[in-house]
C-alpha cells in the first residue's frame, strides 16, 4: 500500500485476570470463541444475589473482550496476541501501541516489564551478564528481542533507537537521562512537550538511544528500570501513580528495493493505577493532592476516550494532559493498538475490576486510522511519480 490509502480499525481489547487465591474468587466466566476472535467475560455479583429485594439485582455483568487471559495464562501467551503482531506491522512501516489498564496490583508491570529482579543489575566495572527472555519476562524485553532477531517478513532492518518516558503528576522525566546534577542525583531530567513548525509533538529533554543489538537494547531498558525504583524512593512509593512509556523507533528497507524506508514507532505503556478514578463524592472529600493529581491524568484519558468512543467530530481534549499529548496518535491516530485491561478476581476487588472492565468497552469502541509511513529517495520517486503520469 502507498503512503495515502489508510484503514480504519478498532482497537483490539485484551483482557488478564490475575491469579489469586482459591478461597477468595469471584466466580467469573471466560469464554474464548476463537473462530469468531470474541471473548466474553461474565463476573457474578455475589452482593446482589445475597440480596434478592434490591431494586438493581443484577446478579451477573458481561462485557466483550477480543480474547479473555485466565489465570492459568503465561507471558509468553500474551505476547503471542497483543505484544507481536505490533513488532509484525512495525517492519511495515505501521506505528503501534500497547496500553496496560487497571488497578494497582492487578499485575500490569508484571505484563509490560516482567519480574523486578531487585539490585540484579551488574555492578559498574563487572562484565555485564547475559540479558534474555526468560519465562517472566513481559511485553518490553520481548519486543526487543523478537525486532532484533529479525524474523519478521522480507523487509530489512536498518535501524533501532528507543526512549522510556516515566510521567508523574503532570511532569515529565526521562529514565534513561544522563544529565543529573551532583546536587540532586535522584532527579531525572524533566521532559517539556513542544510542538514543532508541523505541528507535531515534540518531547524536548527525551533522550533518542539508538541500540544496535537486542544486549544494547535490554540494558538500557534495565537502566530505565532501575532509575525508575530510585526516583521512587523519594516519591513514596510512586510506581503505582506513575504512568510509563517505553517507545522503540523502528526504520526499515523495503524487501528487494532499497529506494523505499518504512519507519515506525511501537510505544508501550503502563498506565498508573486506576483505582479511585472518576468517583467523583470522593473527589469532593479531602483526597490528597497527589491523588488528585496522578488520577487527574487517567481522567483526562477516560475525557480523550469518551470523546472518541463517541465518534462525530467533536473536540477531543488531547491538550488537557502530558499523558494524552503522548498518547495522541495511539487513540484515534495512525497507529495499531492494542489495550490489556488486568483485573483481579478477588470479592473485595469487585467494584474496580468491573470498573476496569466498562473502561475497556469504551476503549474498544474507538477506531484509528492506521497506515504505512513509508518514504522514497527522491530519484525513485520522481520516477514512480513519472510512472504515475504516464497511466
Amino acid at each position: 500500500s502507498g503512503t495515502m490509502s489508510s484503514d480504519s480499525e478498532n482497537i483490539n481489547v485484551f483482557c488478564r485476570v490475575k491469579p489469586s487465591p482459591e478461597d477468595d474468587t469471584v466466580e467469573y466466566k471466560a469464554r474464548n470463541d476463537y473462530s469468531e476472535n470474541i471473548a466474553e467475560l461474565e463476573i457474578a455479583n455475589p452482593l446482589q444475589s445475597m440480596n434478592r429485594h434490591s431494586q438493581n439485582a443484577q446478579t451477573t455483568h458481561k462485557f466483550a473482550f477480543t480474547k479473555i487471559f485466565d489465570q492459568t495464562s503465561t507471558q509468553s501467551d500474551i505476547y503471542e496476541a497483543a505484544g507481536r503482531p505490533l513488532v509484525e506491522s512495525s517492519f511495515q512501516g505501521i506505528n503501534g501501541t500497547l496500553f496496560v489498564y487497571g488497578q494497582t496490583a492487578t499485575g500490569k508491570t508484571y505484563t509490560v516489564s516482567g519480574y523486578d529482579n531487585d539490585g540484579a543489575t551488574s555492578p559498574i566495572g563487572e562484565s555485564p551478564r547475559e540479558l534474555s527472555v526468560t519465562e517472566d519476562s513481559g511485553v518490553i524485553t520481548r519486543v526487543l528481542s523478537d525486532i532484533f532477531s529479525g524474523s519478521t517478513g522480507d523487509n530489512e532492518l536498518e535501524s533501532v533507537t528507543i526512549s522510556y518516558l516515566e510521567i508523574y503528576k503532570e511532569v515529565g522525566y526521562d529514565l534513561l537521562g544522563e544529565g543529573r546534577s551532583k546536587s540532586h542525583p535522584d532527579e531525572l531530567p524533566r521532559v517539556t512537550p513542544m510542538k514543532d513548525a508541523r505541528k507535531r509533538l515534540n518531547l524536548r529533554n527525551l533522550s533518542v538511544h539508538t541500540v544496535n543489538s537486542e544486549q544494547e537494547a535490554l540494558r538500557w531498558f534495565e537502566l530505565g528500570n532501575t532509575n525508575r525504583k530510585v526516583a521512587e524512593t523519594h516519591l513514596n512509593d510512586a510506581s503505582s501513580r506513575s504512568h510509563c512509556v517505553f517507545t522503540i523507533g523502528v526504520t526499515c528497507k523495503k524487501g528487494g528495493n532499497n529506494k523505499t524506508t518504512l519507519t515506525a514507532k511501537v510505544n508501550i505503556v503502563d498506565l498508573a493505577g486506576s483505582e479511585r478514578v472518576g468517583k467523583s463524592h470522593i473527589e469532593r472529600s479531602t483526597l490528597l493532592s497527589e491523588a488528585r493529581n496522578i488520577n487527574l491524568s487517567l481522567h483526562h484519558l477516560q475525557q480523550v476516550i469518551v470523546a472518541l468512543s463517541k465518534g462525530a467530530l467533536r473536540h477531543i481534549p488531547y491538550r488537557n494532559s502530558l499523558l494524552t499529548q503522548v498518547l495522541s496518535d495511539s487513540l484515534g491516530g495512525n497507529s495499531r493498538t492494542v489495550m490489556v485491561a488486568t483485573i483481579s478476581a478477588q470479592t473485595r476487588h469487585l467494584e474496580e475490576s468491573v470498573s476496569t472492565c466498562q473502561f475497556a468497552q469504551r476503549v474498544a469502541e474507538i477506531t484509528n486510522k492506521v497506515k504505512a509511513n513509508e518514504t522514497m529517495d527522491p530519484d525513485a520517486l520522481i520516477l514512480r511519480l513519472q510512472d504515475e503520469i504516464k497511466i
